[in-house]
């Protein structure tokens, strides 16, 4: 066996041991300390008055509610006169229901003339969309059809079908909760006629048109019928106030022959019969004027 020069093992001790030192002092030159993390700034609230701004985008004609808007502190350097400034008679409820005139993006401060309220100029304007026509038609009790159109009677409800229509519903179920809240059969017809132009389509304007003059016909049956049966209605009254009539008559004149309806038991059954069989003539009479268009 071949024993190894003793300055050999010693060479090759020595390369282990600085080996060893060189690896262990490179290994705390990258591991020895942390990477210094990025902190991310802090932007500096600013110092100011509040002023209300928009929650989100606000296109043209839209309809501004309690969601629409909030107070935000704003550099006071920034603010100008036509920002609506908190503590500054600025009243909230006022600005429910105005119509956005010039879109307003989310964050954006809100102008006093980016606002139109009702009755304001260009309140028109900004309530109609792109393609949309307004038309003033003179309205009074004796034009309206049958109920259906007066002054001011439905205009809250087609308020309500364009607010339900912009958060998501669709225009057929607005208009038939509507319906349901008037209970009026003319605004029924309408509703319906629109649904189904809706699923068969054709000429929305002819649809009105024919519906209209469904309406006014409907509304003209009804009142020929009054006419013609009001001769009936008043005889019926006449007939059935004819016997109370002559029977406080008679009492008047003489109570002594009238009087023993009220005593003998014999007559107070005929009378109360009388009475029975008369309210069925009567019943029979109203229900015979009285028709269903």
């Amino acid at each position: 066996m071949r024993v190894m020069d003793p300055k050999k093992i010693a060479l090759l001790v020595g390369a282990l041991i600085i080996a060893g030192v060189t690896a262990f002092m490179a290994k705390n030159m990258f591991a020895g300390s942390p990477a210094p993390q990025a902190q991310a700034a802090v932007a500096p609230q600013p110092v100011g008055p509040k002023i209300l701004v928009a929650t989100r985008a606000l296109p043209i004609g839209t309809i501004i509610g309690p969601d629409s808007f909030r107070y935000q502190p704003w550099p006071k350097e920034l603010v100008k006169n036509a920002y609506f400034v908190e503590g500054q008679n600025v009243d909230l409820n006022k600005l429910n229901g105005t119509v956005v005139r010039n879109a307003i993006s989310a964050g954006q401060p809100i102008t006093q003339g980016a606002l139109v309220k009702s009755g304001d100029r260009g309140f028109l304007a900004a309530a109609l969309g792109p393609g949309m026509r307004a038309v003033t038609v003179s309205v009074s009790a004796q034009s309206g059809v049958a109920g259906f159109v007066f002054p001011g009677a439905v205009g809250a409800e087609f308020q309500f079908v364009s607010d339900k229509m912009r958060i998501g519903r669709t225009m057929d179920e607005a208009l038939q909760d509507a319906a349901d809240r008037l209970n009026v059969p003319e605004f029924q017809f309408f509703c319906i006629s629109l649904a189904i132009q809706r699923e068969t389509g054709g000429n929305l304007a002819e649809t009105l048109s024919n519906l209209a003059d469904v309406l006014r016909k409907r509304s003209q049956m009804k009142l020929k019928i009054r006419a013609m049966s009001s001769e009936s209605k008043v005889s019926a009254y006449i007939v059935g106030s004819l016997p109370f009539i002559v029977f406080g008559l008679l009492y008047t004149m003489n109570p002594g022959y009238i009087g023993d309806f009220f005593t003998d038991e014999r007559l107070m059954i005929i009378g109360l019969g009388g009475l029975i069989w008369m309210g069925i003539g009567v019943g029979i009479m109203a229900k015979m004027v009285s028709f269903e268009i």
